[in-house]
């Protein structure tokens, strides 16, 4: 009989995962970081990537190189159709059409829209237009919305250029340039334009500095997802919602791995929201005509770091605490003191994604003592803990330092 008290445990084979997903965005690169942490968590996998076009993935070429399962950002009809029909478990992370033959995870397009329009309705703003070169499913989505979200006493005007064209990466036609800018010179003025995809956002920037139009005074610009590399390097620098492709990438991740193993059935669609607006030069301005309550606005965005309260805001604009919070409350529909929460949330959202600072760094840095009440501040606003915010948005920087 063979001994087999000291016989090593089998290894379960390493599944083989075709990831198609495009890395010169930094939108792909949050998916692959996503990818590659619920991996380091849960595999080994063996991932290959096919680097060429996307568009040219065959049949022939799926066949000479088998994989047991699929992530891949479909960009034409015939790739989605080459994945669906090998048969091998396949998450789409973008495709042709709103519904899918098979499971998709993408960012919540709708939602998208909202956080856009809730910015602008914060700053004050009643004038608001939507910008696209062309109307693929996610652009539909993003400007209904953002539409949806302005209410009824507000103007709202959509430009798309080419509203037939359903390619998912619009391309811009030079030929569309005069009607653009007739159309930025009839929108009333201030207003809040949300542009997408990012170069449409540029175009947007580059036809306001040509044709002398003030960015923000006269038009404010935001688009759908930040890439901070290009956000930052356009002029003026450009506001953007800051998606959750890190935590799409680890959900696609996990439910392949749950099809693999367990043969669960891929299929539905689901939505992952962002987590909030990166507010830049594009966008920073107040939309409002009264004075005092500009002046209420800055000083609560130029102080938030500080412990302030509403008190302070009433002092510094010499007005009684009952009339600050009536002209918040007509002109912006809330309170001084959501205002100053607004702004902290919004940093700490920031300084946990980009910065390798502490919890109890990060409470200073917004008028907080590192005590218990900034975590349960931060659990109230976030739904977790700022660790797990951290993790979550694909950071890889410890919250607390090793003593």
């Amino acid at each position: 009989m063979r001994d087999i008290r000291n016989r090593q445990p089998l290894r379960r084979p390493q599944p083989r995962v075709l990831v198609v997903i495009e890395a010169f965005s930094s939108y792909g690169r949050g998916l692959l970081r996503g990818i590659k942490q619920y991996e380091r968590e849960h595999g080994p996998w063996s991932i290959f990537s096919e680097l060429r076009k996307f568009s040219g993935v065959s049949p022939h070429w799926l066949k000479k190189n088998p994989c047991d399962g699929i992530l891949a950002r479909s960009t034409t009809r015939e790739m989605e159709e080459t994945f669906l029909k090998s048969d091998i478990p396949f998450v789409e992370l973008l495709g042709t059409e709103l519904e899918s033959k098979t499971l998709k995870v993408h960012c919540d397009n709708l939602n998208d829209g909202k956080i856009a329009a809730e910015h602008y309705l914060n700053s004050g703003f009643h004038h608001f237009g939507f910008f696209a070169f062309g109307a693929p499913w996610w652009v539909s989505l993003l400007r209904d919305g953002f539409l949806q979200s302005v209410p009824a006493h507000c103007t709202t005007s959509s430009l798309i250029c080419s509203p037939r064209s359903t390619r998912l990466r619009p391309l811009w036609n030079p030929v569309h340039e005069r009607k653009v800018v007739a159309w930025l010179r009839s929108l009333p003025k201030p207003v809040g334009i949300f542009a997408a995809p990012v170069d449409a956002a540029l175009l947007i920037l580059k036809l306001c500095r040509d044709y002398a139009i003030a960015v923000p005074d006269e038009v404010a610009v935001l688009t759908d997802d930040d890439d901070d590399c290009i956000c930052n390097l356009s002029s003026p620098p450009l506001s953007a919602i800051q998606g959750a492709s890190f935590l799409i990438g680890y959900e696609a991740a996990r439910n392949l791995d749950l099809a693999l193993h367990t043969g669960h059935p891929l299929a539905g669609t689901r939505w992952i929201p962002s987590s909030g607006m990166v507010v830049r030069t594009s966008t920073d301005t107040i939309a409002v005509h009264n004075s005092e309550l500009v002046q209420a606005i800055r000083f609560i965005r130029n102080n938030y770091e500080s412990p302030i309260t509403v008190n302070d805001v009433c002092e510094e604009v010499c007005l009684s605490r009952r009339t600050v919070e009536r002209l918040f409350r007509e002109e912006l529909n809330e309170s001084p003191h959501d205002e100053i929460v607004r702004c902290r949330v919004r940093k700490i959202a920031e300084l946990l994604s980009e910065t390798n600072l502490t919890a109890a760094q990060i409470a200073w840095r917004v008028g907080f003592q590192p005590n218990k009440y900034f975590f349960s501040f931060f659990q109230e606003h976030f739904g977790c803990t700022p660790l797990q915010y951290r993790k979550k948005m694909g950071h890889d920087a410890p919250l607390i330092h090793p003593k």
